[in-house]
């Protein structure tokens, strides 16, 4: 028996930041967060350069907290060498799956939470003057919530030569659910919606997408990165075959083997902002409910006549020696209507690109009401819109005056769209 861990990670840039200064690092077994600090992208420069450090001293030597300190180290450096990067600092949440459990790393007020048996716990403490404060009794956490110096650290990588790094251990169970995330979900979104959440969704990919939703709709004042992992029990039988339908299925997938097995690794689901990989295809497309599965983009859904078909080989004739290749116009001809349609169907995309960059529509997504940047078609299989909010209130349970409002997809502007949200939401 051995645990599988379905895995999806998005960030974020928010609703009110010019720049992501998140990152995060999804390459089973490691999962970590970072939220960068210092202005002037010196956030972003000190978020990523920490990940890509830790990920290099893991390979070199399988420690997870030396390979934290040399992140620290490599952050550290940066800033002094570089004047215009001086005072540069992250936030670094990082686990490491093993055939036991899992190790952590943790400085800063970046989070890891554990959800299990229909409870959220936070693993780790909030290295910040209001998680200092918490702890020491002079503040409630319901207070902490929405103190004006929550944002305050105490400890952050990468602002001294040395800095105290939090590690511990976890052991886990099948059912368990795990979440890294930055400020800009938990200062945005409560512990009981976020514990909410987790109970009601099951996939991955799902969870992650209605969390930064959330954190959206509750204000989206910073950049927004989370990761979520799902634990799941299989079983190998005596063919070494799993059992188990996680043990199948397509996504984020990360085993905690037994000594010696390989981890697997997959693709990561992520919405805008900074990241190391873009977002596959939802498995349901998003989009107006009169429009069709849209194809693979490399596809054309209607091939003129002809077109994907080898063409006869000259060099060989039929029986009898005659030479039987088409006569030449009638080829040219075909050639030249597959390069005029190819070239119409890029106008189009351009042309709808362009036209698509500045408004946004209200319509539904996974049964929520949802705003969508771009227009509500599909040209040639590929799409002219992609989801920027998806809310938590259900179309079905709209007046139908406002359903069909949200329905009829009348383009916006963005502040209209989202205003257009707020009223179906019953929102003032």
């Amino acid at each position: 028996m051995s645990l599988v861990a379905r895995h999806a990670a998005l960030t974020d840039i928010g609703l009110h930041r010019s720049t992501n200064e998140d990152a995060f690092v999804a390459e089973p077994p490691l999962f970590a967060v970072a939220d960068g600090m210092g202005g002037a992208q010196a956030g972003e420069v000190a978020s990523r350069l920490a990940l890509d450090s830790l990920v290099e001293a893991l390979a070199a030597a399988d420690d997870l907290p030396a390979a934290a300190d040399a992140a620290n180290q490599a952050v550290y450096g940066q800033s002094r060498s570089d004047r215009s990067r001086s005072g540069m600092g992250t936030t670094l949440t990082a686990v490491r799956l093993s055939d036991d459990g899992l190790r952590f790393v943790h400085v800063g007020d970046s989070r890891l939470y554990l959800w299990r048996d229909e409870r959220l716990t936070q693993v780790t403490d909030d290295h910040s003057l209001v998680g200092e404060m918490v702890r020491s009794g002079h503040l409630t956490r319901a207070a902490a919530a929405s103190h004006p110096q929550r944002s305050i650290l105490s400890r952050a990588l990468g602002t001294e030569p040395g800095v105290e790094i939090d590690s511990g251990a976890v052991e886990l169970r099948a059912g368990d659910a795990l979440l890294l995330c930055t400020d800009g979900l938990y200062s945005m979104v409560t512990d009981e919606t976020v514990a909410a959440v987790l109970a009601a969704v099951d996939d991955p990919a799902r969870v992650a997408r209605r969390l930064v939703s959330e954190a959206k709709s509750g204000g989206g004042h910073d950049n927004i990165t989370v990761i979520v992992l799902r634990l799941d029990e299989v079983t190998a039988d005596r063919d070494g075959a799993s059992d188990g339908p996680e043990a199948a299925a397509e996504g984020a997938t990360a085993v905690l083997p037994a000594v010696g097995d390989e981890p697997a690794t997959a693709a990561l689901p992520v919405v805008g902002g900074q990241a190391p990989a873009t977002e596959p295809e939802p498995a349901t497309a998003p989009g107006p409910a009169t429009e069709s599965e849209p194809a693979t983009a490399t596809e054309p859904e209607n091939e003129p006549d002809g077109a994907g078909s080898a063409e006869p080989d000259d060099s060989e004739s039929p029986e009898g020696g005659e030479e039987a290749a088409p006569p030449a116009a009638p080829r040219r001809r075909r050639r030249l209507w597959l390069v005029v349609i190819v070239a119409v169907v890029l106008a189009v995309c351009v042309a709808g690109g362009v036209a698509a960059s500045s408004v946004y529509y209200v319509g539904d997504y996974d049964g929520m009401v949802s705003v969508y940047h771009g227009l509500p078609f599909t040209v040639a299989g590929v799409k002219l819109y992609d989801l920027y909010l998806e809310t938590t209130t259900p179309v079905a349970g709209l007046s139908p005056g406002v359903r069909a409002t949200v329905e009829r997809h009348d383009l916006h502007r963005k502040a209209a769209a989202l205003d257009l949200a707020r009223r179906a939401q019953g929102l003032p």
